[in-house]
């Protein structure tokens, strides 16, 4: 059984100029506390035939997570284009937004986006060099698609008690990653939800 289960996403300034930053309103809930932070991440799929232009465009720990429902808005920076091929530019590519809990990825959403020119002339007629400035993005949110993952949220931990050693289940943790991760990437804490909002799955 998952501890945390997605709720809700939704993609709030779309749609947008490429140059914009990612907004995403997340509604997910918690049924037992967490010993750490979930690690939310954006990642741009810069090319459908090669994955080394993939670019995570941010990543973010949130937490302490209340039991209950939350939520919480998760900004990213757009992609950078000198990292992608011109040819890949316009048209249709994936962004991946995943969360995982003590390194271990638990939920993935991907949802397909249409870049293309504001206008029709460009858009018959694109120059050999990208205009920037000039692409729209448009995230198609209607059908996302979901996967889930099955992970360890537990493990047994042995204490020595009168008459020999007891066996427990806890949730994972691990106080010295956790500290490197604190140091390595943003952090927020989420807020109760009174609603479900968003797109559900």
């Amino acid at each position: 059984m998952s501890v945390v289960s997605l709720l809700g996403v939704n993609v709030m300034n779309n749609p947008a100029k490429f140059t914009d930053k990612y907004e995403f309103e997340i509604t997910f809930e918690c049924l037992e506390a967490l010993q750490k932070d979930l690690e939310w991440k954006l990642t741009y799929v810069g090319s459908a035939t090669s994955d080394q232009y993939d670019q995570e465009l941010d990543s973010l720990l949130v937490g302490p997570i209340p039991v209950g429902v939350n939520k919480f808005v998760f900004e990213a920076d757009p992609p950078d284009t000198k990292r992608i091929p011109d040819a890949e530019i316009i048209g249709v590519t994936v962004i991946l937004l995943t969360c995982a809990y003590d390194g271990r990825e638990f939920v993935r959403v991907g949802y397909y986006v249409n870049n293309e020119y504001e206008t029709e002339e460009l858009n018959a007629d694109p120059p050999a060099k990208p205009v920037i400035e000039k692409i729209r993005r448009n995230v198609l949110d209607a059908k996302p698609r979901v996967t889930r993952f099955a992970i360890k949220w537990y493990v047994i931990v042995d204490t020595i008690v009168s008459g020999g050693l007891r066996s427990h289940l806890t949730l994972t943790s691990s106080p010295l990653q956790q500290g490197f991760r604190g140091l390595c990437s943003r952090r927020v804490s989420p807020r109760a939800a009174r609603g479900r909002s968003g797109r559900r799955w």
